[in-house]
């Protein structure tokens, strides 16, 4: 498996409850976040985690 290193924005709790349930775990907190990861993709493909969507046409400039 190809890896690259990427930053992503998550909420202070998200980053909060990776490392403590990869630490509990006693993993690496990326690994942790590959493997949670993984398995949101096959809930998405699986049908089993619907992903709602809704149209926007106008946003914010700078409202990232």
């Amino acid at each position: 498996m190809k890896m690259i290193a990427r930053t992503w924005i998550v909420s202070l709790e998200q980053a909060q409850e990776i490392a403590l349930l990869a630490d509990s775990l006693g993993v690496n907190h990326s690994a942790m976040v590959r493997y949670l990861l993984g398995r949101a993709f096959d809930g998405v493909k699986s049908g089993s985690i619907p992903v709602k969507t809704h149209a926007v046409r106008w946003a914010l400039d700078g409202d990232d």
